[in-house]
């Protein structure tokens, strides 16, 4: 009897690729839900300017773990709390490339991204929470205090 494949169903896809449990999936059915994974290299920037480069598979949670303060680091130190710019990615691989990348530019080669984009440097992720979860320093119900999304961690 031939064999039917199962249809790959987006939110069930996604939780299997998030670690949702043991697959009875074949290699070639995880490698469809792999397919639907997105990742981000993104930009985020001070009151003041001062820059920070990182990658994630779910930009809106880190972002709002910049802005809360949820993890210590150069990012809560510096009071960095702006998404000034992004990019979205198929492949973690080709995402860690980029990072590196923009990570071996010269600030002004830096800005030079983002204002091609963002001529004024405005919050890209302004309209994505409630004014309360957005700035609160409070640890969200429900919200871990690490990123599994992070390569290091």
């Amino acid at each position: 009897m031939a064999r039917i494949p199962r249809p790959v169903i987006p939110s069930a896809a996604r939780n299997l690729a998030l670690g949702g449990g043991r697959s009875l999936w074949t290699r070639a059915e995880e490698a469809e839900v792999a397919a639907l994974k997105t990742f981000y290299v993104y930009i985020m920037a001070s009151k003041s300017r001062t820059l920070y480069t990182g990658v994630t598979s779910n930009l809106e949670r880190r972002v709002l773990q910049h802005r809360g303060k949820l993890l210590p680091g150069f990012t809560a130190r510096y009071n960095i709390n702006r998404l000034v710019h992004y990019e979205v990615f198929g492949e973690i691989m080709a995402a860690i490339t980029r990072e590196k990348e923009i990570k071996s530019w010269s600030r002004k080669e830096k800005i030079t991204l983002i204002e091609s984009v963002n001529r004024d440097w405005k919050d890209m992720s302004a309209g994505w929470y409630g004014l309360k979860a957005a700035w609160s320093g409070h640890r969200l119900k429900g919200q871990p205090g690490r990123d599994s999304s992070l390569r290091s961690e």
